[in-house]
């Protein structure tokens, strides 16, 4: 009984532990996809003032 309980506890926290890694991803995912758009819209804009200066 204490090995299967052992197997379970083991089991839950390599499932918790990997929908927690699982979840950081998709944050670093999103931030990045955020960041890329955001890089993209704020491009154009310095080039358009630089030729006006």
């Amino acid at each position: 009984m204490v090995e299967l309980l052992g197997a379970v506890v083991s089991l839950a926290a390599v499932t918790l532990l990997g929908l927690i890694a699982l979840l950081l991803i998709s944050v670093c995912v999103l931030l990045g996809l955020a960041g890329l758009a955001a890089s993209t819209r704020r491009e154009p804009q310095p080039v358009s003032r630089m030729p006006a200066a």
